[in-house]
């Protein structure tokens, strides 16, 4: 999460990380998670929610979704554009704080969705306490909606 939101501020780079990795004595504590880190660090992760996604679907040897992407006019947190999958990681602030503002943002949400589903793209969708309490679950989930796409794991 740190390391994507630096390198999305533009704090850092990823040159930086490296420089610094190279550094770190190799028997440091902490080194190995430090090389995934800066390895897998991308600046596209705009949140904490996509950032932490990321990283579930990177340890569970999924493949890689591209973030943030654009669909025609329609923008998704993660595709996986050779299965046509649409994963989004639903955080709840971007509904809105009124009930008015949460009514017509999820109205827009949910045509969105058909107008992407009727172009042939599927949907895996999942909340905040989920990919934080139960990964693995979330795992599962976007893994079945691979899989109902053509991939087979190895």
């Amino acid at each position: 999460m740190v390391a994507d939101s630096a390198l999305r501020s533009g704090v850092t780079n990823v040159q930086a990380l490296n420089a610094q990795l190279t550094r770190t004595p190799r028997n440091s504590k902490g080194i190995a998670a430090a090389v995934l880190v800066t390895a897998e660090a991308d600046g596209r992760a705009e949140t904490a929610i996509e950032s932490i996604s990321r990283f579930a679907f990177i340890t569970a040897g999924l493949p890689y979704a591209e973030l943030n992407q654009w669909i025609g006019a329609r923008r998704v947190d993660f595709l996986w554009e050779r299965y046509k999958l649409i994963g989004e990681a639903d955080g709840i602030g971007k509904y809105g704080l009124t009930e008015d503002e949460i009514r017509a943002n999820l109205r827009a949400e949910r045509l969105r969705q058909r107008e992407l589903e009727d172009a042939g793209y599927c949907f895996v969708r999942w909340l905040w306490d989920e990919i934080w309490t139960t990964p693995q679950l979330v795992v599962a989930r976007v893994l079945r909606g691979l899989e109902k796409a053509g991939y087979q794991a190895s």
